[in-house]
């Protein structure tokens, strides 16, 4: 199945559904996305502004009625066109890779600028019964970047923990997510 999106596509594949599994419907599948502009999607879910395209995919993707059990997936910005990230999305990136707020967006004279250059966003994830790892895939030869900010400055790196959380704390994390419109979504 193909769905236009976004600004891009979105290809459901290998899609099984289990009516009567434990109780609760199961669904399967894997999701590859393609050409996704960052923006439309974080306006539509106001996470916080992103500007560039996207390309990825989730595999072998189980669901037990709305909640996750298990898959791996891997979200990567191209490398050409416009480039930059709110605070609040570098906020919101902050909370899911580390659990915090990034407290140096508000010191010096990084708290007077609303949008940052960044070079790659990269994530690559996998969460298997309760166990979540995330990783960061923007920078070659490390997987702790999730935000690789590029040369010039101001410059903000997005770092993550390379310690596997469970789903539930994961859950917490996007609870805590800032999705409160502002000026500077």
């Amino acid at each position: 199945m193909r769905i236009e999106a976004f600004g891009g596509n979105l290809r459901l594949s290998n899609l099984q559904l289990d009516p009567f599994s434990l109780g609760l419907p199961q669904f399967k599948g894997d999701i590859e996305l393609s050409g996704i502009d960052l923006f439309l999607l974080t306006q539509t879910f106001a996470f916080g502004a992103i500007n560039g395209v996207v390309d990825g995919k989730v595999h072998g993707l189980r669901l037990y009625g709305a909640t996750p059990s298990h898959f791996s997936g891997r979200l990567e910005t191209r490398f050409e066109g416009k480039r930059n990230i709110s605070v609040k999305a570098l906020n919101n990136l902050a909370i899911l890779s580390q659990g915090g707020l990034s407290a140096a967006l508000s010191r010096g004279v990084y708290r007077f600028i609303d949008f940052y250059r960044y070079r790659r966003i990269g994530i690559q994830c996998e969460l298997s019964e309760d166990v979540f790892t995330l990783h960061g895939s923007a920078r070659p030869n490390s997987r702790r970047y999730l935000v690789d900010g590029g040369v010039l400055p101001p410059k903000i790196d997005i770092l993550t923990s390379e310690q596997p959380i469970s789903f539930r704390e994961m859950l917490r994390r996007l609870k805590r997510l800032d999705r409160a419109g502002r000026r500077n979504n």
